[in-house]
């Protein structure tokens, strides 16, 4: 499974005169019945060198996790968590696994 995350509208902190932020993202997959199957986990932590100003980072960055799960339709949930600024978002996409 991949996915991206727009990090166009992080704050950054900016401990020792780098640009720092923490985000949780979690992948939650669920059967065609709406069972929740499998999660995974994944922290991030975004750390650009003093040269590198937030502006200037792409917009987006891709997260990619497995699934080892049977032929059947599934639905996934992405929830990205920005732990320094209190933020959350989450979206859902359908997937067919052959």
């Amino acid at each position: 499974m991949r996915d991206s995350v727009d990090v166009a509208g992080l704050g950054f902190r900016q401990p020792d005169g780098r640009s720092l932020d923490h985000l949780t993202v979690v992948w939650a997959l669920f059967d065609h019945d709406g069972h929740l199957i499998k999660t995974q986990q994944q922290r991030l932590e975004l750390l650009l060198k003093d040269a590198t100003p937030p502006n200037a980072v792409n917009e987006v960055i891709a997260v990619k996790t497995n699934f080892d799960v049977p032929s059947g339709d599934y639905m996934i949930r992405l929830v990205v968590s920005d732990l320094d600024a209190q933020m959350m978002s989450a979206t859902n996409s359908t997937t067919v696994v052959p």
